[in-house]
């Protein structure tokens, strides 16, 4: 999921930046709230409280576990637009997996 997620975010630059510029807004941050305390739960909190559940992920907060699982794609997302680093298919597998290793247990 990671993995797509970022090739996506790469290949679709504005609605990258669009999702970023959300996310920071008061609207981003009431969604954010209402996905981490609220019922409307999406398949991302879904999947973090099943891994919770069975053990395969760090019992951490849920807004943890987005921050350290998502939210490095994001600034590599970013980096990559801005032109900082090149982001290649080896280099996106090790930062996913470099994700996935900070909320795995």
């Amino acid at each position: 999921m990671a993995k797509a997620l970022l090739g996506y975010f790469i290949s679709s630059p504005i609605e990258f930046k669009f999702l970023e510029q959300f996310h920071s807004s008061p609207y981003g941050v009431a969604c954010k709230r209402e996905m981490f305390f609220g019922e409307n739960k999406d398949i991302a909190t879904t999947l973090f409280h099943d891994a919770q559940d069975e053990q395969i992920v760090k019992d951490l907060p849920l807004a943890v576990l987005f921050a350290l699982g998502f939210g490095p794609l994001f600034a590599l997302a970013r980096n990559h637009a801005l032109g900082f680093i090149q982001l290649d298919e080896n280099m996106i597998e090790r930062s996913v997996e470099a994700c996935w290793h900070s909320i795995r247990r």
